[in-house]
């Protein structure tokens, strides 16, 4: 059972593709092992093979991937293979390569035996925190403003597409893939107390942020970047130090991560994605928004900041692939989704914020991929979400005047 990646991060794709290419003289000769069987691990040995390194296997310390295999590549126990590391070099993708080098130190390893591949998303994102702009739009956002298609020859992610559109000198664009409510309180918070006072705040929202286990994920808390945006200095908060406490404790809670994966409920089993997608929706999806998650909690903690500092707020709700969604799982999925979105905005209502809905705006086209709920939009569908934006855009200057 196999996962279809189609889209990626575009730092973590150069910085994976650049690594192969200045380094591929050097990996020819060498066994390779790639440690972390899951998305980066995925992608990166895409990148391998495309260049021609297709002689390569996958290492992983959990034990439920053992023996399965990725594009054909086994996924073996650590141990396995710690005793015949002759020639052979370890690739680490992983986002917390921390416990894995301490794992291969152990293991009498020295650093000429493997390399941590590293992007610059958080110095990257650290560089826009700062940025000063025309304080017109701050964008919050995650996953969905980021992603890029793998294979597009110029790919362009939807935070792109908004900076050449609305001009990146007046607009800021704060996107971090799978970052929280409780990420974007902070980065608001934390831009206002530096004086980067917007006069629109655009918040984009999908479902699955606003669950009751999100906030607990590991991939959701990104302790290094929260540690750099610190370590610059300029920000004397104690607030702030205890969030990041929070997230670096709750990063290496990896237990909680497999709970909530689609994949690894199928471990070993020869399944179809139309059945992984349904599980997934059951997990992500199909589940009535509480107002009392932490989520929840902190996202209204947002509406209080802008209407307390008079900032007009924009509550935008990402589109998914509903048509697809509405086919596997018919009414149940209609029924909650409506409600969820409904609850979305009576809150944006309340704190009387715009509530832009895009939720069903795309066709099933305009997805890369047609197996998934909420993957990267094709160049159709960034054109469609470009044009309800000026539109609402229009209308609200039209009302304005």
């Amino acid at each position: 059972m196999e996962w279809p990646l189609k889209t990626a991060q575009k730092e973590i794709l150069k910085a994976f593709d650049q690594f192969v290419i200045e380094n591929k003289s050097f990996l020819e000769n060498k066994k390779l092992l790639v440690w972390g069987a899951s998305v980066r691990g995925t992608l990166l040995g895409m990148i391998l093979e495309k260049k021609g390194l297709i002689d390569f296997l996958y290492i992983d310390n959990d034990e439920r991937k053992w023996g399965n295999h990725i594009n054909g590549h086994s996924i073996l126990n650590p141990n396995e293979v710690r005793n015949q590391l002759q020639n052979t070099f370890i690739l680490i993708p992983v986002e917390y390569p921390e416990e894995i080098c301490k794992q291969l130190y152990s293991w009498g390893l020295k650093e000429d035996s493997f390399a941590v591949i590293k992007s610059n998303i958080e110095k990257s994102y650290t560089e826009e925190f700062f940025r000063q702009y025309g304080y017109d739009r701050l964008v919050i956002g995650e996953t969905f403003l980021n992603e890029t298609i793998i294979d597009e020859e110029n790919p362009e992610s939807i935070k792109d597409c908004l900076w050449r559109t609305y001009k990146k000198e007046n607009m800021k664009v704060l996107a971090m893939n799978c970052m929280g409510m409780q990420g974007f309180y902070h980065m608001i918070r934390l831009q206002i107390m530096l004086g980067y006072v917007p006069q629109k705040v655009w918040i984009f929202v999908n479902f699955e942020t606003l669950t009751e286990f999100h906030h607990m994920l590991s991939r959701t808390q990104h302790p290094d970047l929260l540690k750099m945006i610190a370590e610059t200095g300029q920000i004397r908060d104690e607030y702030f130090q205890q969030y990041i406490q929070q997230a670096e404790e709750r990063a290496r809670n990896y237990k909680i991560e497999m709970q909530y994966s689609p994949q690894r409920t199928f471990d070993g089993k020869n399944v179809d994605n139309e059945t992984i997608q349904k599980e997934y929706m059951k997990i992500q999806i199909l589940r009535p928004l509480s107002l009392e998650t932490e989520e929840m909690l902190y996202f209204k903690r947002i509406l209080q900041v802008l209407r307390k500092y008079d900032i007009a707020g924009y509550v935008i709700n990402t589109p998914i692939n509903y048509q697809l969604a509405k086919k596997l799982y018919h009414e149940e999925f209609v029924e909650i989704y409506e409600k969820n979105r409904s609850v979305l905005k009576k809150l944006a209502d309340d704190y009387k914020c715009q509530f832009w809905d895009m939720g069903d705006l795309l066709e099933e086209g305009d997805f890369v991929s047609m197996v998934t709920i909420n993957d990267a939009v094709c160049q159709s569908g960034r054109d469609k979400i470009l044009a309800y934006i000026d539109r609402n855009e229009e209308m609200e200057d039209g009302a304005e005047n």
